[in-house]
């Protein structure tokens, strides 16, 4: 399976989305609408547990 990874800018997200919920959820909505079966949400923690990342997976058709 072909990996791409996509990363965009703090202020852009904070332009496309309401709130950090709603934002998460849109890229699962996104990987269903792609034909996904399986969606990983991996949160990246720092030492005080604040998240520092999210990573959405999924195994759907996708487009570049």
């Amino acid at each position: 399976m072909e990996q791409l990874i996509v990363s965009v800018e703090q202020d852009h997200l904070e332009g496309l989305i309401k709130s950090p919920v709603a934002g998460l959820a849109e890229l699962v909505w996104n990987a269903l609408d792609a034909d996904a079966s399986t969606v990983s949400v991996d949160l990246a923690t720092n030492a005080m547990d604040g998240i520092e990342a999210v990573t959405v997976t999924d195994d759907g058709t996708g487009r570049r």
